[in-house]
């Protein structure tokens, strides 16, 4: 193993495979996996790689996309306020928040109707749970303005991960201000 090192240390930079082949070269009696074990240790590697190929393009900026979700604060409710919805814009992560007394279908939808009309930008897609206060009202407000309502599968645990992030920011964020500020009322610092 110390052999393995030196050999290593002798050539900055190289390559699992390349210091296998060096490895057997010099008669070093070693497998693979230790090879890849010391390489994988090893941070410079990574900063010596070769940059990967592209062929120039980039994501185009889609300020199209969104995701919504309810958050619960039934456990803690500020004043008649046990919910907030969050709008969250995929690319530019920007989020847009509206407290709410409850997960009433149609007041979710009054609610999604002020949001969408203070985000400027129209969305074409915005993605949800299954949810049933996602339903009817909020449902018919989507297909009103042309945005395809698209729902989570069930399981699919990555399908809202930008807002599941977002989530937990607000929440972290939330906790911190009202500390310092010693309120309990939320909804008047979303």
């Amino acid at each position: 193993m110390d052999q393995l090192q030196r050999l290593y240390d002798n050539n900055p930079g190289i390559g699992a495979k390349q210091l296998y082949t060096k490895a057997l070269k010099e008669g070093l009696q070693v497998n693979k996996r230790v090879v890849d074990d010391l390489i994988a240790r090893k941070g410079e590697s990574q900063i010596f790689q070769q940059r990967k190929p592209s062929d120039g393009e980039t994501a185009p900026i889609d300020e199209t996309v969104g995701m919504m979700d309810l958050l619960d604060f039934k456990a803690s409710p500020s004043g008649r306020f046990k919910n907030i919805l969050l709008l969250v814009r995929v690319f530019t992560r920007q989020a847009y928040m509206k407290s709410i007394t409850n997960k009433q279908p149609a007041t979710v939808e009054r609610a999604l109707k002020e949001l969408l009309n203070r985000a400027g930008t129209p969305f074409k897609v915005i993605s949800s749970d299954q949810g049933g206060e996602f339903v009817g009202p909020v449902s018919r407000l989507l297909e009103q303005r042309g945005i395809a309502h698209r729902l989570k599968r069930v399981g699919d645990r990555n399908a809202l991960a930008v807002l599941d992030r977002t989530v937990q920011t607000l929440k972290l964020r939330l906790s911190k201000v009202l500390t310092a500020r010693n309120k309990k009322n939320w909804d008047t610092e979303i």
